[in-house]
């Protein structure tokens, strides 16, 4: 990550910027401390979404398939993973002893 001071981030804020954008971030600092991070529109989305809450367990199952396919990770398609579940019938049982 390429760090910055704040009073040379105010003559290069264009530069930084597209680096974001490119998904590099950028610390900035003051005195030698960081303070901020620069990062593109798309990653902080990324970010503020994983720290909402998520009620229902499929809709973080399918927005996860779909980030890990979009980093290019191989996932079965979804007629692959259809086709290799065992569809036949569980086996008998009661609640009663």
């Amino acid at each position: 990550m390429r760090e910055s001071t704040i009073r040379e981030a105010k003559s290069k804020l264009t530069s930084l910027v597209h680096e974001a954008e490119k998904g590099q971030p950028v610390r900035l600092t003051r005195r030698g401390k960081p303070v901020a991070v620069l990062v593109s529109d798309r990653e902080y989305e990324r970010m503020k979404a994983a720290r909402e809450p998520r009620n229902d367990f499929m809709q973080f199952l399918q927005s996860w398939r779909r980030e890990m396919i979009a980093k290019g990770l191989p996932f079965s398609t979804a007629e692959e993973l259809a086709a290799a579940r065992d569809r036949s019938p569980g086996r008998d049982f009661s609640f009663e002893k």
